[in-house]
């Protein structure tokens, strides 16, 4: 009996030592669903190990693809229970704001993430649509860009004219982006990149067309062995995903820049699911992330300019471009959902034909 009693005291003296948490050895799961490779595997790993959560990662190649798998899990807001299979998406500024107006969105708590003081001015000047982060959470910013490889591309023009030269028939892959696409078009032709005027439009797909006459195909991360072998000579794309397979000896031959015309933008962005499963881990993680020593890490990981105003301090990596080089872009922003599928959708299912 005494030596029941002893054990009985000793185990529950161990329950309200300080620190000591019986339920803090259970490990947490997050599930995140994430455009390909954005977030480093050992960033991950570490977040794990920190926290004791399991994270259960599955990824998406486009936009389109994951506003398509979200759209199954029963979209319009009433009935959404995407948050019982993904506790954080990293949508572009388009399609979060989108989830965000069909009610697709847990509120964020944000004192569980002290780190969005982080977010750089500019950044937060942007986010017209949830200025004060209540639902979207800055990630990176990108823009699209044209990369040329040197060894096969000498003479060339720093525009998009270089879409339309005859030498370059099937020496081009475009990215596999709706927006990205048109909006080059848009702004070649002179117009916005969040037009929703039916002429426009009609005017911009044909011009795809025409720089369709002369491409390889249509890819994302899979055009970049293509480029540095000189299989194709031209990739339009993000270069954060179009750099991220080449050795450093392979970067040194490929010349990045932005269209004299100007560029679409995009703003990615930390979302969490209505009926997220996982609401600790998921407020965790993101706050994780916006740690200056880790994003840092992720955004030299990228060649990103990033979204936190203490990263130039700490970066060891030279950014592919920075906010400045890419100040007079545009950026893609939300299109009606009505407007969007009426006008959009199908000038996008026409070019891809």
């Amino acid at each position: 009996m005494k030596r029941f009693l002893l054990v009985l005291i000793t185990i529950t003296a161990l329950v309200i030592l300080p620190g000591f948490n019986v339920s803090a050895q259970k490990k947490g799961v997050l599930n995140l669903y994430n455009f390909l490779d954005y977030i480093p595997k050992d960033i991950i790993q570490e977040f794990e190990r920190e926290y004791n959560v399991k994270v259960n990662e599955k990824k998406y190649k486009s936009n389109e693809e994951m506003w398509d798998e979200l759209l199954k899990l029963g979209a319009k807001g009433k009935a959404y229970d995407g948050g019982k299979k993904y506790d954080i998406v990293i949508p572009a500024g388009d399609y979060a704001v989108a989830m965000k107006g069909l009610q697709m969105l847990e509120k964020i708590n944000k004192n569980s993430i002290p780190n969005l003081k982080n977010i750089d001015s500019k950044i937060a000047s942007n986010m017209t649509h949830d200025p004060d982060f209540d639902y979207l959470i800055p990630y990176m910013v990108s823009g699209v860009g044209v990369v040329v490889n040197k060894k096969f591309l000498t003479d060339y023009q720093r525009n998009m004219d270089l879409f339309l030269r005859p030498d370059l028939k099937n020496k081009i892959v475009f990215l596999d982006n709706l927006r990205g696409v048109i909006g080059l078009a848009q702004l070649k032709l002179g117009y916005s990149v969040n037009s929703v005027d039916q002429n426009e439009l009609n005017k911009s797909k044909n011009l795809i067309l025409d720089w369709k006459k002369n491409m390889r195909g249509w890819g994302n991360k899979s055009y970049s062995k293509a480029l540095a072998t000189g299989d194709i000579w031209v990739a339009v794309g993000i270069p954060e995903d179009i750099f991220s397979e080449m050795s450093r000896l392979e970067k040194r031959d490929m010349d990045f820049f932005v269209p004299q015309e100007g560029a679409p933008m995009y703003m990615n962005l930390f979302v969490i699911p209505k009926g997220s499963s996982n609401l600790e881990e998921a407020h965790k993680f993101i706050n994780f992330i916006l740690t200056p020593k880790i994003y840092v890490r992720i955004a030299d990981a990228l060649g990103s300019p990033g979204v936190t105003r203490l990263i130039s301090t700490l970066r060891t990596v030279k950014p592919l471009y920075s906010l400045d080089d890419i100040k007079n872009n545009s950026f893609i922003d939300y299109v009606p959902n009505e407007l969007f599928t009426q006008l959009y959708m199908p000038l996008w299912e026409s070019v891809k034909k």
